[in-house]
């Protein structure tokens, strides 16, 4: 039944897509366009001592949704750090 492809459903479909994957992927690659900022500069940095936290941002390219958890605020990045560091230090 064609009517089940109607636009309610592409709009639904669409938002659905955009809401739950795109929108954190195309925040994070546009973010990329431009020079980064300077938690962005720390995170880098700290993975070449962390390797968890070099782990995770490797494995974001797999599901970049989860650079949504420690790469847009400053204070997730020192999350993210501070917590790997004290996994290390332990």
């Amino acid at each position: 039944d064609a009517s089940a492809f109607d636009e309610a459903w592409m709009r639904q479909t669409f938002d659905d897509l955009y809401n739950g994957y795109a929108e954190k992927v195309v925040r994070w690659t546009n973010s990329l366009l431009f020079p980064p900022p300077e938690h962005i500069i720390k995170l880098l940095g700290a993975a070449q001592e962390l390797p968890a936290v070099a782990s995770r941002i490797a494995n974001g390219f797999n599901d970049p949704r989860d650079y949504a958890n420690y790469w847009f605020a400053p204070e997730d990045t020192d999350r993210l750090i501070n917590a790997e560091a004290q996994k290390l230090a332990a």
